[in-house]
């Protein structure tokens, strides 16, 4: 599993809901810069930042990829004489 700082916050919150019970006016709640102390007190433990899914994408729709993606199709269609009807 990997570790975000998300991930531990919520954790944390999680544990501390279970030990305060079903009373929330009495429930507290870790602040924003918690799990980044604990990942300075912990350094056996490593953060992996998320990447936009956007970013990947424009990676992947490159013209050319694109490209010879279809040309191989079209290679493997007249090759093996598949009909538009088939596909």
């Amino acid at each position: 599993m990997l570790l975000r700082y998300k991930n531990v916050a919520a954790a944390t919150n999680e544990i501390l809901a279970a030990v305060y019970g079903p009373d929330e006016s009495l429930l507290p709640t870790i602040c924003e810069h918690w799990p980044s102390r604990w990942f300075k007190n912990h350094p056996e433990f490593a953060v992996r930042r998320e990447k936009s899914i956007k970013l990947k994408r424009q990676r992947a729709m490159n013209v050319d990829q694109i490209r010879e993606f279809f040309n191989k199709y079209k290679a493997a269609v007249d090759e093996y004489k598949i009909k538009t009807a088939d596909i």
